[in-house]
């Protein structure tokens, strides 16, 4: 039955799987690569959440409408799948977890590649810094997560070598992908986002804003994720959005500038969620627009804080004291030594809010160039467009 619902697709294209662990939205589809590999490969969405999120029975959000969407609830109907479609290469969107070394075995035996993509990676705290601030300020996370270690680390359960590995950033080259048979540099999604608006911002409408502060949400007490993940938020919607309207509040009296927001894709089925910000304009989808036409940036952990650091727009992270003693604080502390910016708590006094402003304007220009290389592209990425070295290396290679 499940062949038969590709039927449609051509016989003399490479089948390409990819293997889903977030809601299958219309920006989803577009960041896993569909609209890029569906003209030179046959492409199938394996929609594994049901079988391996938790919360995901309980997320609200409005499903992009594919043909070739299969959606997988247990490890047996994963095995099925597989032995039936067969595809020549699987390519994880699911992250590395316990599942890793039993859905590796499974492809293997059906003859078909493993493909990690590493192409939004976030800065990271040392491991000696993680479990102290662990220890201090949420040790029950950190059994958690080192029990899980624990169990990954078995002979039995560990990941096998990726067949390949697509790395944006020299960090993203670690102890598991450094073991990759192939390994091929890209750059990450969002400098394909970035190169796309630079070409186009002479003509872009946005300009019609005039100044203006940029605030890129990651809706950190709100976003799907934390159901997704089955992780609790770092602080109350209520008490996180009251203290950052009063942040906005102190910025903009110092700026003399309007903040506007860039949405949290995740957000777009919530409720009310454009009142969260007062009567600040709240736009969906143009993230990277918004960036490139921004006078100064503030965010706690985004990735899209990658447009910020391609543009060398100044930046303030914000935290706040609730924050701080959460795992988010640590990143945002890590995010602040990596870029050399201001972190800037909340609840700060009008002088720090003042002295944050006047830090963010010296932007470390060494740091940023850093951040590019280890993040979102290597000197060593000759692709112009995504996915164009993936394409070539099967295509010259004839790897399947």
């Amino acid at each position: 039955m499940i062949k038969s619902r590709l039927n449609s697709l051509s016989d003399n294209k490479i089948l390409i799987a990819l293997l889903l662990g977030a809601p299958f939205t219309e920006q989803n589809y577009e960041r896993i690569g569909i609209p890029y590999l569906k003209h030179k490969f046959n492409v199938v969405v394996l929609d594994c959440n049901t079988w391996l999120r938790s919360g995901f029975s309980e997320l609200k959000f409005s499903e992009y409408d594919y043909p070739y969407l299969i959606k997988i609830s247990s490890a047996k109907e994963f095995i099925d799948v597989i032995s039936q479609i067969k595809p020549n290469y699987a390519i994880d969107f699911l992250g590395l977890g316990r599942y890793t070394r039993f859905i590796q075995e499974t492809l293997k035996i059906y003859g078909v590649k493993f493909v990690v993509q590493k192409t939004g990676a976030l800065p990271a705290p040392s491991k000696k810094n993680r479990i102290i601030q662990g220890l201090i300020k949420n040790p029950k996370n950190l059994i958690f997560q080192l029990m899980n270690k624990l169990v990954m680390s078995r002979k039995e359960n560990r990941p096998l070598p990726p067949d390949i590995s697509l790395l944006a950033g020299a960090k993203t080259r670690d102890y598991w992908t450094n073991q990759s048979k192939n390994i091929l540099w890209i750059a990450s999604r969002d400098y394909y986002s970035y190169k796309k608006v630079n070409s186009e911002s002479k003509n872009n409408n946005l300009l019609a804003l005039g100044d203006y502060i940029l605030f890129i949400d990651d809706a950190i007490t709100v976003a799907s994720d934390i159901k997704l993940l089955g992780i609790s938020p770092a602080m109350k919607p209520e008490d996180y959005y009251n203290l950052l309207l009063q942040a906005f509040n102190n910025i903009e009296k110092l700026v003399g500038l309007p903040v506007v927001i860039a949405a949290h894709p995740s957000t777009k089925s919530l409720n009310q969620y454009e009142s969260f910000f007062g009567d600040r304009n709240v736009y969906f989808g143009i993230t990277p627009e918004l960036c490139c036409h921004s006078s100064l940036v503030l965010s706690h952990i985004s990735t899209a804080l990658s447009y910020a650091i391609l543009w060398d727009k100044p930046i303030i992270i914000l935290t706040s004291k609730e924050l701080d003693r959460s795992s988010w604080g640590v990143e945002m502390r890590e995010w602040n030594i990596q870029l050399n910016c201001p972190l800037l708590f909340m609840e700060a006094s009008q002088k720090q809010y003042t002295d944050a402003y006047q830090k963010s304007k010296n932007i470390d220009k060494n740091k940023y160039k850093l951040y590019i290389n280890n993040y979102i592209k290597t000197d060593e990425v000759v692709e112009e467009e995504p996915w164009e070295e993936f394409s070539r290396f099967i295509q010259k290679n004839n790897y399947f």
